[in-house]
């Protein structure tokens, strides 16, 4: 699911492409009968962008006419993300970084270490960089830890901005969620605790640029659902999905606090995206609005009930 100032827009599991408004008070409307891969979609002012094999298909949303723009290769579940000039595409497990022009021209292909494995909704970006973050595992090297890697927007090589190193690597922690707070990059890792078998994760901060790390909150034991989290730079706050998507979770990250709430409503196939106002997902019944509140509480008990 993806949203602009006036719609939201989502994908079926039979191919469909779909658009509501935000309030939900217009019935939904079919645009596209069959995507042929819509798994991960992105939005600017005057397109719908989604993979297929090989390509990006671009959605014109005025005219609804598509057109493809040529990635160079068959990319494996990539996810992709976009600026006013290229859709950034990162291979799953972050084990490749694409700069794929708007305009046609060629894309920009960079491999990054063999080996990396872990979850393509690790993805985030900034005026100069697109990041992604990945564990690497099997191989003459062994299972590594999880790490962060940003690009530049312009190409040029990739760089490693963090690795997650004191973290058990025989239980293979992953990344599962990376966003960009005024220049401080939010890395949720999932992983399983070796003593009790249960899953649990932690929140991380590191600077954009690279340097000392921080847990923020955690060990908790809840697991991260991937693609799952979303952070709202006013309110200094970041909202996700526990696997497998019912309980609503907020971190307080001025006050490196965890709050929850169950909503009761498992979200399906993805997490939440967001305006400035409310949090949107997908479930199995239908799509899903909640409000923000204005700035957590400990004594919250819930974020307000959606519709």
């Amino acid at each position: 699911m993806v949203l602009d100032e006036e719609h939201l827009y989502w994908s079926m599991s039979d191919g469909s492409l779909w658009q509501g408004d935000h309030e939900g008070r217009q019935s939904p409307e079919r645009l596209v009968q069959q995507t042929n891969s819509a798994g991960t979609l992105a939005v600017d002012t005057e397109h719908l962008y989604w993979t297929n094999v090989g390509k990006i298909v671009a959605y014109e949303k005025a005219t609804r006419a598509t057109h493809d723009l040529p990635m160079g290769r068959p990319y494996l579940a990539p996810r992709i993300i976009l600026d006013e000039q290229n859709v950034y595409v990162l291979e799953v497990g972050c084990r490749s970084m694409g700069i794929v022009p708007k305009n046609g021209d060629a894309a920009d292909l960079l491999d990054l270490p063999s080996g990396s494995m872990g979850s393509v909704s690790a993805a985030a970006q900034d005026a100069d960089y697109v990041y992604c973050g990945n564990y690497t595992s099997s191989g003459a090297n062994g299972t590594q830890s999880p790490s962060v890697y940003r690009r530049g927007k312009r190409g040029g090589p990739a760089e490693r901005v963090a690795t997650f190193d004191e973290l058990d690597r025989n239980i293979n922690p992953q990344i599962y969620a990376l966003a960009n707070i005024r220049g401080a990059l939010h890395v949720a890792i999932g992983s399983k605790n070796a003593t009790t078998g249960l899953s649990e994760h932690s929140l991380f901060s590191v600077p954009a640029a690279g340097g000392a790390k921080a847990r923020v909150v955690g060990p908790i034991t809840r697991a991260l659902q991937a693609d799952g989290m979303v952070c709202d730079d006013a309110l200094e706050t970041c909202y996700y999905w526990s696997l497998p998507g019912v309980l609503l979770m907020a971190y307080d990250v001025r006050n490196a606090r965890v709050l929850g709430a169950d909503n009761g409503i498992a979200a399906s196939g993805s997490g939440p995206v967001q305006d400035a106002h409310a949090l949107y997902w997908p479930a199995l019944d239908g799509v899903y609005r909640q409000d923000k509140l204005s700035r957590p509480s400990a004594s919250a008990a819930g974020f307000g009930n959606a519709p």
